[in-house]
């Protein structure tokens, strides 16, 4: 009898603390596909004319039109591929090994700030053989920067990222190939308690007694009962029940464990999940296969013995839900 080892499995992606306290969480190299989407162009496409006719450079007379344009599209394009090429590398030299990735956003944003400002500098040197700025005027300029840079990612946080990800991810879901694809015929939202929940954002969902709790991307509810009945409105390839009181997201785990004959696995936001013993081998096979657009056939069926367990009471309201 061949024993188990313990497998790990790639985080969620990458996870940006922005300095408002807001945190972009991100799928495993999602940001290369976000920096191309048409609103992402489109957005530094506006802060190119925005600079170009403001002309923002300290200076007491602007440069002619014939160098503002090239200077500032070199400025943005710099920002751009400074932005695609530190975050893209940090997320390649530090995740897929079984725990999210996290960043602080400023050190990013006040790099690409530096690189953006020399590159549009270059542009003027080199077109106007002039050196128009000194150093203390770059600093300056520097901090400026990434003032404005902080400011378009927090509209891009609040008004543009929620609609590019709904865009990518709806594509991934129909080509079949996302973790949380399903039915587009199927219903979109979890109804609960007078909630409405949108499944693509579903991580968690855990008993809790008399009532349930449902933790998804951006927040947490506690909602009447029963569990099984959120459960069955609920497409079968969103994720799987793996204990009487828990279901879980495929894409909100990032690895497992265990702890004696206990296996736990450990989730994006920071909880966990018991899986019950009769169901661990199951959930291994489900962690370690490719995810499907059918889903895992019969892995997430209650069993009798898991029926009759005594772990597969309702969780404690203190446990394991939150870290």
């Amino acid at each position: 009898m061949t024993r188990r080892t313990a497998k790990r499995i790639p985080g969620e992606g990458l996870h940006m603390h922005l300095i408002s306290g807001d945190k972009i969480r991100m799928r495993r190299f999602e940001v290369a596909r976000i920096m191309m989407h048409p609103r992402i162009l489109a957005l530094y496409g506006v802060m190119w004319v925005l600079l170009v006719l403001s002309d923002p450079s300290g200076q007491a007379g602007s440069p002619p039109l014939s160098i503002r344009l090239p200077q500032y599209a070199v400025g943005a394009t710099m920002v751009w591929i400074g932005f695609f090429g530190i975050i893209t590398g940090y997320e390649a030299l530090f995740g897929g090994k079984g725990r999210i990735v996290a960043l602080p956003d400023w050190p990013v944003v006040l790099a690409v700030s530096v690189l953006g400002l020399a590159a549009s500098e270059a542009v003027v040197v080199a077109m106007s053989q002039e050196l128009r700025i000194t150093a203390r005027v770059f600093a300056v300029l520097a901090v400026f920067y990434f003032v404005i840079i902080e400011i378009n990612i927090q509209i891009l946080n609040w008004l543009i990222l929620p609609r590019v990800l709904a865009d990518l991810r709806k594509d991934t879901s129909c080509a079949g190939g996302g973790n949380d694809s399903y039915d587009d015929n199927a219903a979109s939202v979890l109804r609960a308690g007078g909630k409405t929940v949108d499944l693509g954002a579903l991580l968690h969902i855990a008993a809790q007694g008399n009532y349930v709790t449902i933790v998804t991307d951006d927040a947490q509810y506690e909602v009447p009962g029963p569990f099984s009945a959120l459960l069955e409105q609920i497409p079968q390839q969103l994720g799987l029940r793996v204990h009487r009181s828990h279901w879980v997201a495929r894409r909100a785990v990032v690895a497992h464990r265990r702890s004696g004959r206990e296996m736990l696995l450990d989730l994006t936001y920071g909880g966990e999940a018991t899986v019950a013993l009769p169901r661990q081998g199951a959930v291994l096979d489900w962690l370690a296969l490719p995810v499907r657009s059918g889903g895992v056939t019969g892995a997430d069926q209650p069993t009798q013995a898991d029926a009759a367990r005594p772990d597969a009471a309702p969780h404690p309201k203190r446990s394991r839900l939150q870290r």
